[in-house]
């Protein structure tokens, strides 16, 4: 028995019955090409409502037609949903990477300017991960009296104080303080009020140090915070320190580290001739660095 075409839209589409060697009836699909699936399920419409009127053959094509149809309707259903997986992960992944290498940049400033070194540190106790500068800072919740950051492990997600290491350069000490994220700082300084940089250190070294690390300057941090201008000079010298951090990172980001004012630092690098820091150009070194197997801001599984 030769049937084809599945009611005309499956051009080149063949079965027919033989019997094998042991006797039994088989059905077989000979195709030379498939052009869609609108002709499986044109075919089960069209005899699903008489099933009694089909033949042995066309009971077969039936059964194939309702199981490639279904096969069909999930990879088209899967597939989008996998792609946009990759997409998002993707994203993630260079949403990390981008506020890491910015991070790493301000702080690669500030420690510049202060003769001063920090490093950020989480370590988680539950899975032992250790978490990079970005993934502590994404793991941080919106309370801004909640100093503990989350593990980014999907099997973990345990929560834990960071820990930030500071120490001067060249020497064999290090203190280690609390690590607050950028909106515990501002908070803490409401609610400390305005303090010279020497007493606040005293008071409270985990907000003085991190207050360094997120903003640059006290300056910067108790103006983010509403206070006025902060009567305390921070940075007396800071041109030459500076100046090679021009165009690498914001004009925003070097004027809160320095201690001056946004439109000093673009005047000063507009004379210099020096391009203004662009974030698409950083995206595109990012994306390829990712490409090429780098893990930038996102740290392996333990």
């Amino acid at each position: 028995m030769r049937m084809s075409g599945l009611g005309g839209a499956a051009s080149g589409t063949t079965f027919r019955e033989s019997r094998n060697d042991v006797g039994e009836t088989s059905t077989h699909l000979s195709r030379t090409h498939l052009a869609s699936h609108a002709g499986w399920f044109r075919f089960i419409l069209t005899h699903e409502e008489k099933p009694h009127t089909l033949s042995s053959c066309q009971a077969v094509m039936m059964t194939v037609a309702r199981k490639r149809c279904t096969v069909f309707s999930m990879s088209q259903s899967q597939v989008p949903s996998q792609k946009m997986e990759q997409h998002v992960a993707l994203t993630q992944a260079q949403k990390l990477a981008i506020r890491q290498a910015v991070f790493d940049k301000r702080l690669e400033l500030v420690e510049a300017l202060t003769g001063e070194v920090y490093s950020p540190r989480g370590e988680c106790p539950g899975c032992n991960r250790r978490l990079t500068t970005a993934e502590i800072a994404a793991g941080f919740s919106d309370s801004p009296t909640d100093i503990q950051t989350t593990c980014p492990s999907t099997h973990c997600r345990h929560r834990f104080v960071a820990k930030l290491i500071h120490s001067f350069r060249n020497a064999m000490s290090q203190i280690e303080v609390s690590f607050y994220c950028p909106s515990q700082v501002l908070e803490a300084l409401r609610n400390t009020g305005v303090m010279e940089p020497a007493l606040l250190l005293e008071e409270n070294a985990s907000l003085h140090r991190s207050a360094v690390v997120h903003y640059g300057t006290l300056r910067n941090a108790y103006e983010r915070a509403g206070f006025g201008k902060y009567p305390y000079n921070e940075r007396p010298e800071w041109r030459t320190v500076a100046e090679p951090f021009l165009g690498q990172i914001s004009d925003s980001e070097i004027a809160g580290c320095c201690g001056v004012s946004r439109n000093t630092i673009r005047a000063w690098r507009t004379s210099l001739g020096i391009d203004a820091f662009s974030r698409s150009a950083l995206r595109e070194e990012v994306e390829e660095r990712l490409e090429n197997g780098e893990s930038l801001g996102v740290s392996a599984e333990p």
